[in-house]
């Protein structure tokens, strides 16, 4: 099995003929552009079994944040930027979904109309995570120390902290 080439960071902000991370488009509108991933440890969700307060703070405090800045087409970093809106969107409707179905428990006596809203915005959250995920350049490897991106023309792209 041959070794990839590995591209550090820098290097590929020294380049001037980007190509697109996710599509591989090396037309003049490829652009550098700047955006955060977060790596949480899988212990920190061990935490949310001690409770959700307890296990929120554990993942807020054990979460690194990298800086990443990638070449990307106008289209692949709108699909990005659109991900995000969609993650935020969704996870703000769960919120108003849990006070729409107290509302209909109380008005109408009925847990299956409590279950009705979250459900279907739990069902959102699923589905702009997948689209988020598509929409994402391919993460070989995130760690506390590294992330690793894997660039449409099959080379590695490192980022270290």
């Amino acid at each position: 099995m041959t070794q990839q080439p590995l591209i550090l960071a820098d290097a590929l902000l020294e380049n001037s003929s980007w190509r697109c991370v996710k599509c591989d488009d090396g037309s003049p509108e490829v652009a550098m552009k700047g955006f955060k991933k977060d790596y949480i440890p899988p212990f920190a969700y061990v935490g949310l079994a001690l409770g959700p307060l307890i296990g929120l703070l554990i993942i807020l405090g054990r979460r690194v944040q990298h800086d990443l800045t990638l070449p990307f087409c106008k289209e692949c970093w709108r699909n990005l930027k659109r991900a995000d809106l969609f993650e935020t969107l969704s996870v703000f409707s769960f919120f108003v979904s849990i006070v729409l179905g107290v509302a209909l428990l109380l008005n109408l006596d009925s847990w299956t109309a409590f279950f009705i809203f979250p459900v279907l915005a739990g069902a959102l959250i699923v589905w702009s995570q997948i689209y988020k995920r598509d929409s994402s350049p391919k993460f070989k490897t995130v760690s506390r120390k590294q992330v690793v991106v894997t660039s449409a023309a099959s080379q590695d792209i490192v980022f270290a902290k």
